[in-house]
């Protein structure tokens, strides 16, 4: 009896751990100002010949800055012991920035994993790493007030040097 009873409740476990998106997702910090904090989902690149399809996630700047005044030893920790273990966000990488720095890159990369700041905006977005465009194909805007969704396919627009753009661009052709 006893061990059914812990059967189902590890099967409980598992389904509930499988069926929570937020676990699933590896969002890496690729951008950010005063106002928003911008990832792109590692985990859901997904390829079709020379294009790519990420996921693009937004949160406020002031709700993550929120959340990490109360200094969570949990998600810090995690960021640590991902840092110990060889990770460097890509955005460190990129920007040639010193361990210290990196570290506080991948707390802000959890913060986004755990979903401990709500969703500001979630956008599907295709990139044409041969000619150098993208396009939105989806957007949803989660802010208070009502909400907007975009689910027609926005058109190709080519990304100027030097941008925000072209640095998720890199990014996203070269890992998929």
């Amino acid at each position: 009896m006893r061990i059914r009873a812990t059967a189902a409740i590890a099967t409980v476990l598992l389904c509930a751990a499988i069926a929570d998106p937020a676990y699933a997702t590896d969002w890496r910090f690729y951008s950010g100002d005063d106002n928003d904090v911008m990832f792109y989902s590692a985990s859901d690149l997904a390829r079709d010949g020379n294009n790519v399809r990420v996921w693009i996630h937004v949160l406020s700047a002031k709700d993550v800055k929120k959340f990490l005044e109360k200094k969570p030893p949990e998600t810090i920790q995690k960021a640590v012991d991902r840092v110990k273990a060889g990770y460097r966000p890509p955005f460190a990488e990129h920007f040639n920035l010193d361990a210290d720095q990196a570290a506080g890159i991948a707390v802000i990369e959890e913060v986004a994993d755990e979903q401990a700041a709500p969703v500001k905006q979630r956008s599907l977005e295709e990139f044409d790493c041969a000619e150098g465009r993208f396009r939105i194909l989806q957007f949803s805007s989660f802010k208070p007030g009502p909400e907007a969704t975009i689910t027609v396919p926005q058109a190709w627009t080519y990304i100027a040097p030097d941008t925000v753009a072209a640095t998720l661009k890199g990014w996203v052709c070269k890992r998929s």
